[in-house]
């Protein structure tokens, strides 16, 4: 069986390009991941304005009706 001398040199190139992109994958996830958790917050944010727009809406009629 013969063997492939690799240059160390190269092994620890190969590594650091690894580890930097696996870096760079990391925090690309994580920037998709804040921006997902954003928009999430976002949309309850709507959902719960227009809920309570909604209800202010409904409770307001509702008196008026009672009044008229």
């Amino acid at each position: 069986m013969s063997r492939v001398f690799i240059p160390r040199k190269l092994l620890d190139f190969e590594s650091v390009q690894a580890r930097s992109l696996s870096e760079a994958c990391n925090k690309k996830l994580r920037t998709d991941y804040e921006d997902l958790c954003i928009k999430k917050r976002d949309l309850y944010k709507f959902v719960h304005e227009f809920l309570n727009f909604f209800i202010l809406f409904w409770r307001y009629t509702f008196i008026l009706k009672i009044l008229v």
